[in-house]
């Protein structure tokens, strides 16, 4: 159950890239792929916020949920809003590439490397049998 679209990772990475775009928001220093990254992280910190309380599993995916599904709706009004300034984000966010090039994938590359490069470092750590439900 712990996975990124039940702990509202993936509408809080969405709902920051179609802010940033609805809005015309600039931020030179951070793309497109830094902003779904910090919005992902500080939606993963909201719900850990929220169901810290009753710390249960339970409370955990239950504030996952209710929160993808207010980033959902959130995103889901602000491309039909303002489409003219989120042209293409709806095929993005349900797993197009097709406006990707290769400039991004010579970007992404390296940091692919150094990831699976780490995974295999920490592979014998990462026993997924060993982490229980």
């Amino acid at each position: 159950l712990a996975s990124p679209d039940t702990l509202a990772v993936n509408a809080g990475a969405y709902f920051a890239v179609v802010t940033v775009a609805a809005f015309g928001i600039s931020l030179p220093a951070l793309p497109a792929g830094a902003t779904a990254f910090l919005g992902g992280l500080i939606a993963a910190a909201v719900v850990l916020g929220l169901s810290r309380a009753g710390a249960g599993p339970i409370r955990l995916v239950l504030a996952g949920s209710a929160l993808t599904l207010a980033l959902s709706g959130l995103s889901g009004t602000m491309l039909l809003l303002r489409s003219q300034q989120t042209t293409g984000l709806f095929a993005w966010g349900e797993g197009s590439l097709a406006q990707i090039g290769m400039q991004s994938i010579d970007r992404l590359t390296p940091v692919a490397l150094v990831a699976f490069a780490g995974l295999m470092i920490m592979g014998r750590r990462l026993d997924i049998l060993a982490l229980g439900d």
